[in-house]
């Protein structure tokens, strides 16, 4: 009996064993299965409730990023705009000074221009005015050539005129069937107005009998012949009182009649 129980006693603690680990199986598979599913669950919760904060996260950051690139684009933009004015505001400057300087040379070439025309007008003037000098000069030289000339003509004529004077002091006129040669008083005409006045006042004594006839003959006979304004006074006896011109006045005497012609 002792041994019976013995012998069993492996086989139903074998079988208890058995049991035990066909218990503990499904146990030990529960286990696993629920760790997994509780891995399963727990990581998609997980994961659901991670991904939208990330994604909200990174949405941020990206719009962050956006907008910091978009800041800088706009600001690139920005400076590229206000380099662009820069430039811009340098061309125009740069435009002004040319304008300046092209002014300034437009100015420098009128002012250039000026001066040469002054100077061309100087030298215009200067020449004209040594050609006035020479003009004068050969005026000149031709007045004194001419005055030369006339000094000699005027010397040869007054040597003829003082031998025609000797002639005329000498000469006798017809007067009454006699020869009579006239007094000279006083006189101041030259030898030709000498000779007509003598032969007037025969040709006058000859014609009329009255003084005014023959003053009025004479006047009209030297005014046509020496130009005007001569007077002319006749008589036996008078007494005048007068201004003449230079070269303009004889007084003389023929018989008892005396004869005064003079230009004022």
């Amino acid at each position: 009996m002792s041994d019976q129980p013995n012998e069993n006693k492996p086989e139903e603690e074998v079988k208890q064993e058995d049991e035990k680990k066909d218990e503990n199986q499904p146990k030990e598979e529960e286990k696993p299965e629920e760790k997994p599913e509780e891995k399963q669950e727990e990581k998609p919760e997980e994961k659901k409730e991670e991904k939208p904060e990330e994604k909200t996260e990174e949405k941020k950051e990206e719009k962050t990023e956006e907008k910091t690139d978009d800041k800088k684009e706009e600001k690139t933009e920005d400076k590229k705009e206000e380099k662009t004015e820069e430039k811009k505001d340098d061309q125009k400057k740069e435009e002004k000074t040319e304008e300046k300087t092209e002014e300034k040379k437009d100015e420098e070439k009128k002012e250039g221009e000026g001066e040469n025309k002054e100077g061309e007008n100087k030298e215009e003037e200067n020449k004209e005015e040594e050609n006035k000098e020479e003009e004068n000069k050969e005026e000149g030289n031709k007045e004194e050539i001419l005055n030369m000339e006339e000094e000699i003509i005027n010397a040869d004529e007054e040597k003829e005129e003082d031998k025609e004077e000797e002639k005329y002091e000498d000469k006798l006129y017809d007067y009454n069937g006699k020869q009579v040669r006239p007094n000279l008083l006083k006189f101041d005409v030259t030898n030709k107005i000498k000779q007509r006045s003598f032969e007037l006042g025969f040709e006058s004594l000859k014609k009329f009998t009255a003084e005014k006839e023959m003053s009025d003959y004479v006047k009209e006979k030297l005014d046509n012949e020496f130009l005007p304004e001569w007077q002319c006074v006749i008589g036996k006896d008078f007494s005048v009182a007068f201004s003449f011109e230079v070269e303009n006045f004889i007084f003389f005497q023929i018989e008892d009649c005396y004869f005064l012609f003079y230009k004022l």
